[in-house]
């Protein structure tokens, strides 16, 4: 009876010692999400991400560990209370969207991601994009993205227009793309695409250090080794141009006007625009 009885209250004292330790174990490992995180701010992967495509999730997509995007829009589950937002992956560079891009489906961001702080960290708005204000609101699909020509065009050609365009991602490569539609939905390939390697921010200018050249912007040679073989330079004039379009309706009254900012690239000046604004009567 005795040893019934000591064997009984072994079994519970176990019983008592895991159940303890599965719940020590679960409070400690408790999930922690990422508050406060604004429009256009930047994260960065604490760990490599396994999700897919938003809505059809039939392209599985990798993200590295340590790659920096930006956050565009952060929502909360109805059910959950807890943050989670989908990445965007024109914002990153062609060796990371590629897959989205070339696949059947035009759908270029995530599926749902849950805001964690073991999958996330908040970081500062990196330093090569310094060009222009990354953190500002910009029209859809024009973050940052530099347009060769002297300003955006009319409505009567501006969904078919095309220019060469100049751009950094949001995980710092220096991007070229030949004859790539203004109006464009997604980011296709472009002709070259080199890492920043540094930034250098004096004024309005800004410059960029990489160990590649791209030959469509001229550059300067500083080295022939290292990191830091190249310099490309972008100036920011501050100069705002408008382009006007007419109604709809009537002709004869102003119906929207386009706003970009003239900028600089390259050691010959090249004329280039970055879209700020759209505004509609």
């Amino acid at each position: 009876m005795k040893l019934n009885l000591l064997i009984k209250y072994l079994i519970v004292s176990l019983s008592l010692l895991v159940f303890g330790t599965v719940t020590a174990q679960s409070a400690s490992a408790k999930t922690r999400y990422l508050t406060n995180v604004p429009d256009y701010s930047f994260l960065e992967t604490k760990r490599t991400i396994h999700t897919t495509n938003d809505y059809f999730n039939d392209v599985k997509i990798t993200i590295p560990k340590g790659t920096i995007f930006q956050a565009t829009g952060v929502s909360i589950g109805v059910k959950t209370g807890h943050p989670f937002l989908t990445i965007d992956l024109n914002g990153l560079s062609w060796h990371l969207r590629k897959i989205v891009i070339d696949s059947k489906h035009d759908q270029q961001s995530t599926a749902s991601l849950w805001l964690t702080t073991a999958n996330f960290k908040r970081v500062r708005t990196p330093r090569y994009l310094a060009y222009y204000q990354a953190t500002k609101r910009f029209p859809a699909s024009y973050r940052g993205i530099l347009h060769q020509g002297d300003k955006y065009p009319q409505d009567d050609s501006d969904v078919t227009a095309k220019s060469n365009e100049v751009r950094v991602t949001n995980d710092g490569y220096l991007e070229y793309t030949e004859n790539a539609l203004v109006q464009a939905t997604k980011q296709i390939k472009p002709q070259y695409s080199v890492k920043v390697q540094r930034t250098i921010k004096k004024g309005n200018n800004t410059y960029l250090y990489t160990a590649s050249n791209i030959p469509a912007i001229p550059s300067t040679h500083i080295r022939s080794t290292g990191k830091y073989q190249y310099r490309f330079k972008f100036i920011n004039t501050n100069q705002h141009l408008v382009t006007t379009n007419p109604s709809m309706s009537n002709p004869d009254v102003f119906g929207d006007m386009t706003v970009v900012v003239r900028y600089y690239v390259g050691n010959t000046q090249t004329k280039y625009y970055l879209c700020t604004q759209f505004i509609s009567k």
